[in-house]
């Protein structure tokens, strides 16, 4: 998972110059959710994460999750049950 807030990084290859514009990791697990097709509910079932959790991890809302011991579990479970 790339992590980050919005931000852009620039990559040189062989002298060709790519950006490549990254966002926050709530972001990157919703559009990799979407792409697969996938529900909250679907992901919630299958990997065990409360629905809340995930609806706050795809929204940043991390104030609101538990103690970071867990969310560390939701992200890692949730991540690889969409190939991340």
């Amino acid at each position: 998972i790339l992590v980050g807030m919005g931000s852009v990084v620039t990559r040189s290859n062989g002298g060709l110059d790519a950006e490549i514009v990254i966002g926050s990791v709530g972001s990157q697990l919703r559009r990799a959710r979407v792409a697969k097709g996938l529900s909250i509910e679907d992901a919630a079932t299958a990997t065990k994460v409360p629905k809340k959790s995930i609806e706050a991890l795809e929204n940043d809302a991390l104030t609101i999750l538990p103690a970071p011991v867990f969310v560390r579990g939701f992200v890692r479970a949730y991540g690889t049950y969409l190939g991340l």
